[in-house]
């Protein structure tokens, strides 16, 4: 049988692949040359979103300043929507491109789209987001998670000034604790809820790795350690055991706890990584909390909740006329109308002796009419309701970058 001959084409091919073979340097800079390429292309793609963002800014001021409504510059659930198309997308392999290879990692694709929608946000609007400070708390990181880098920061010392920022509008949003999967509600959140009309736009849950930080070389030179009252409640097993006996300080923060080990060799403090970072203190033991999979629920303030999505949660303060049975009949409203309750927890009332608040969340939509009529119903059981806000549930555990 005849050999078939190469053509030319078919020996270039081959004399390539021995070139590259022979010389792993010369293909190196051969992809690195594609990869400077496909930078600038990115880039490209880049300034037409971006200009694409800052025409729909246009169109809303415009809209706004005709009277529409429902078109905001914050839309969390446009951007989960991105978020959620994206990472569902096939990868290059799966997808059956002929040069499908090492995809792209889908976990990181929400981190990178982050932050080039808040870039692009910051097109179409300023936007200036308050969080409890100093700079290096769990709020900060959760803020930033949420709205990236592309925005103002206020860095407000109490939870309260955060609220009050929102509501005299010298920030548009503020990003604040509510809950903890070990320690429950942050009382401070929960009364300035009580007494603020702001409403819950959105909310994140943050997986929460305490550090041990300080000045300090060695943890046998510890003599005190400073956090906010909640961090050291999460780590009270940890610390009975490796620091028994050694004082705990209360601070209004966990970086402000941090700071005030600046001046202080012989204490350390419970915060985050990143205050450690910020502050330039050592990091003496990691990850020091009593529950591994420690996390808190952070909700972001503003002047209205959101649209319904499908996949929502309302939260509401009432207050039972009937202390006896007024509760039981209220979750059983909520049990007949199929509404999963997926929080529940009481506040004294300041008002009169031995009558509560209950802080209630369940999974729905105000707007939605099941809701509605159950809303209704609970209204006529109580003194006292009120919606804090129905909200886009959060997508999955964020973890700290």
């Amino acid at each position: 049988m005849p050999r078939k001959k190469r053509t030319s084409k078919g020996r270039a091919r081959s004399a390539a692949k021995s070139s590259s073979e022979a010389d792993p340097a010369r293909e190196i800079a051969r992809m690195r040359g594609e990869i400077d390429g496909t930078d600038s292309a990115i880039l490209e793609l880049l300034d037409r979103r971006a200009s694409l963002a800052a025409a729909i800014g246009e169109q809303k001021r415009s809209l706004r300043a005709a009277g529409g409504k429902g078109f905001t510059f914050y839309d969390p659930e446009r951007e989960q929507r991105i978020f959620d198309r994206l990472t569902e997308r096939p990868s290059g392999r799966e997808s059956g491109h002929a040069d499908g290879g090492a995809s792209f990692p889908r976990g990181a694709v929400p981190f990178v789209f982050r932050e080039i929608i808040s870039a692009c946000r910051s097109l179409e609007t300023s936007m200036k987001i308050g969080f409890l400070g100093p700079q290096g708390t769990y709020s900060q990181i959760a803020a930033s998670l949420a709205f990236g880098r592309s925005v103002e920061y206020l860095d407000l010392p109490t939870i309260g000034e955060v609220f009050d920022a929102v509501f005299r509008k010298r920030a548009d949003c503020g990003v604040v604790p509510v809950e903890n999967s070990a320690e429950g509600g942050v009382l401070e959140t929960a009364d300035w809820l009580l007494r603020t009309e702001l409403k819950i736009r959105s909310e994140l849950i943050l997986r929460i790795d305490h550090f041990l930080v300080g000045k300090a070389t060695d943890i046998g030179e510890v003599k005190r350690v400073y956090s906010h009252p909640a961090a050291i409640a999460q780590c009270r097993s940890w610390l009975a055991q490796n620091l028994p006996g050694v004082e705990t300080v209360a601070a209004r923060s966990t970086s402000a706890a941090a700071k005030a080990t600046l001046n202080d060799p012989h204490s350390a403090a419970i915060a985050s990584r990143l205050a450690a970072e910020v502050m330039g203190l050592n990091i003496l033991r990691e990850r020091i909390q009593d529950q591994g999979d420690n996390a808190t629920r952070f909700v972001t303030l503003a002047d209205t909740d959101g649209p319904i999505t499908g996949r929502d949660r309302t939260s509401l303060v009432v207050s039972p006329k009937d202390s006896g049975h007024g509760l039981l009949k209220l979750l059983a409203l909520l049990d007949q109308a199929g509404l999963e309750v997926s929080r529940l927890e009481s506040r004294p009332s300041s008002q009169r002796s031995w009558r509560y608040f209950y802080f209630l969340d369940f999974l729905g939509h105000r707007d939605e009419p099941k809701v509605a009529r159950v809303i209704a119903g609970i209204s006529r059981l109580c003194d006292s309701v009120k919606i804090l806000g129905s909200y886009p549930r959060a997508a999955r555990v964020s973890e700290a970058t």
